[in-house]
């Protein structure tokens, strides 16, 4: 089985609730090239893969508010 066709793929709104920043804060980090993502145009958006969302909470993380600190 092709674990990129079945890995999770997290929306923006998604990340901004576990994250708890706004959206427009995960947006910004997408178009900075800080959190990878595919887009899908329209009303579908961004994705991004599970993968390069921990390889993201990973490089950002080296302390409790270090997202907010960060954003």
């Amino acid at each position: 089985m092709d674990d990129q066709r079945t890995e999770k793929l997290w929306t923006v709104e998604e990340i901004a609730s576990r994250l708890d920043v706004h959206i427009v804060t995960v947006r910004r980090w997408i178009r900075s090239g800080r959190l990878v993502a595919m887009a899908f145009g329209g009303k579908t958006g961004y994705r991004v893969r599970d993968s390069d969302f921990q390889a993201f909470l990973e490089s950002t993380m080296t302390g409790d508010d270090a997202l907010k600190t960060a954003a």
